[in-house]
């Protein structure tokens, strides 16, 4: 005789504020409604050799959503250091760099060549020249702009990214998407605060970790 998957409950099913309350019921409902075979009542009827495997696959499905959730909050409880306090500060500086703010040693090529966090100040502001390879819109709503001595530059260890952020492209003509899109290809001069990514497994290609990060202003030397 076919074994009978019939879990018995004493508890209903029953939901708050969109969560099932009783989670080994709805593993029950789940599975009843992945059944690869149902009786004539709508119940399932399952061998063992079925039921080991869809247990397998079901317990497989669910360390993978509980890992994606564990990691989603681990980013936002303080694992990316980008988004703590101190450096969202940094991110977010609302004056321009004066002229005894600029370290005038920075230059897009003194940034690839001295990469460590203690090579460069982030009190310090910075103008750095160079080809606008790459123009991107990030989750947070900054615009990323990578830059290299090259026009045509594919090696992604010899770009520097600049980040232009929400607040200053409301401020500076200059920094809306439509006139930063069009700076692809170009040369440009770059106008901002330093900045060091604090986050080593950060997803964009790039050369260093240091930045021009916000930008304050940013102009075509080039046509």
């Amino acid at each position: 005789m076919t074994d009978m998957i019939t879990p018995q409950y004493s508890k209903p099913l029953t939901f708050h504020r969109g969560r099932v309350t009783n989670p080994y019921l709805a593993i029950g409902k789940t599975m009843n409604v992945f059944c690869l075979s149902k009786t004539s009542k709508g119940e399932c009827s399952m061998s063992n050799n079925q039921s080991s495997k869809f247990c397998v696959l079901f317990v497989f499905s669910l360390a993978i959503l509980l890992s994606g959730i564990a990691y989603a909050t681990s980013r936002r409880s303080g694992d990316d250091k980008g988004e703590s306090s101190k450096y969202r500060a940094l991110k977010n500086r609302r004056n321009a760099p004066g002229q005894n703010d600029i370290d005038k040693a920075v230059t897009l090529k003194s940034l690839l060549d001295k990469k460590n966090e203690t090579d460069w100040s982030t009190s310090k502001g910075a103008v750095i020249e160079g080809y606008v390879i790459q123009v991107e819109k990030e989750e947070d709503g900054d615009y990323h702009i990578a830059l290299a001595e090259d026009r045509q530059e594919n090696d992604t260890n010899k770009w520097v990214i600049v980040e232009a952020t929400p607040a200053w492209r409301t401020r500076k003509a200059s920094l809306s998407p439509t006139r930063l899109k069009q700076l692809h290809g170009k040369k440009v001069r770059v106008t901002g605060w330093l900045f060091y990514e604090p986050d080593t497994d950060h997803v964009d290609p790039r050369g260093t970790r240091w930045e021009l990060h916000p930008v304050t202003d940013i102009a075509a030397i080039e046509k």
